[in-house]
């Protein structure tokens, strides 16, 4: 980093910049490919296309684009309860926060439940956001190493329940769990998610399970909304 700009945070200089993926455009200029030659498929994205619907309904709010929402996405949060309750979730004693993607949801738990001084776990590799907004906060970043397993052809990262029970601290506010991981999608099952979440109860523990990429999985046996009111 450069030092003509002393007044930034000192934590600054142990992040590394973000090395996003290059567009279709630079791919396209700098191997001399043409655009509708080339698939991305390491951005997470949707190969297939925008639905038809959903791109109908962008058009038809961007209408009242130029005028605040409603203050608490009521809207939403109704749909997404009407959705719940069809997959068989009971949502009578539980509620929704919606954020502008991922990354401010995280910002938001951080900041209602950790303080200057506090710890998260990290369970790394994984989605570097929940590192990245802790030290935003000067939070303590307990990172527990997921353990690399093989099985066949399957490659995977796996969670040690007991590893990161026993790196637990005084001052952990959350732990972060990435179900399917980013980035090798490795699954932490439903049992040990359940083990994990009575400790933490007990603890009184945030434990913050990012379904993100749920959709890739077999939601009965890995999906953890079903266990969220009991915990």
């Amino acid at each position: 980093m450069n030092n003509s700009y002393p007044n930034l945070n000192p934590w600054l200089d142990e992040t590394k910049p973000y090395k996003a993926g290059l567009t279709f455009e630079q791919v396209s200029e700098i191997y001399k490919i043409p655009i509708k030659n080339i698939l991305r498929l390491a951005g997470n994205e949707s190969t297939i296309g925008i639905s038809p619907n959903a791109l109908k309904a962008t058009q038809e709010a961007s209408k009242n684009s130029n005028f605040y929402d409603e203050p608490k996405s009521e809207k939403l949060t109704e749909a997404l309860k009407e959705s719940f309750t069809a997959e068989g979730i009971d949502m009578t004693n539980l509620g929704f926060v919606c954020g502008n993607g991922m990354d401010s949801v995280i910002e938001h738990v951080l900041t209602l439940f950790a303080k200057d001084g506090d710890s998260i776990i990290d369970l790394y590799p994984t989605f570097i956001y929940y590192n990245f907004a802790a030290k935003r906060l000067n939070l303590e970043i307990i990172e527990v190493a997921r353990e690399f397993t093989e099985n066949n052809l399957e490659l995977s990262y796996k969670v040690n329940i007991s590893k990161v029970i026993n790196s637990l601290k005084d001052n952990t506010r959350v732990v972060f769990l990435c179900s399917p991981n980013n980035p090798d999608g490795g699954i932490t099952d439903l049992k040990e998610i359940e083990e994990l979440a009575k400790v933490l109860q007990e603890k009184n523990i945030i434990l913050f399970v990012d379904h993100a990429y749920i959709e890739f999985a077999d939601r009965k046996i890995f999906d953890a909304r079903s266990i969220i009111e009991k915990y």
